[in-house]
């Protein structure tokens, strides 16, 4: 998936089809409204990413056996 990340201001915010968050702890979050817009939680290409995130999040966990799985 190309990304390009940038600053959009609240006018160009009708141009998307999906949103989300990222973090440590939410990891990759949809985001339902914002700015008084809406935006489908189910959007393919945000869900893609968030099979894409959690699988290299497992991939990298699983690169040190020696930590064990609690």
């Amino acid at each position: 998936i190309p990304v390009t990340e940038k600053e959009i201001s609240l006018t160009e915010l009708p141009q998307f089809d999906g949103a989300f968050i990222t973090g440590t702890s939410p990891k990759i979050l949809p985001v339902r409204q914002t700015g008084g817009y809406s935006f489908d939680p189910s959007n393919p290409v945000v869900r893609q990413l968030m099979r894409g995130y959690d699988d290299m999040t497992e991939k990298y966990l699983q690169s040190f056996p020696e930590m064990g799985r609690q």
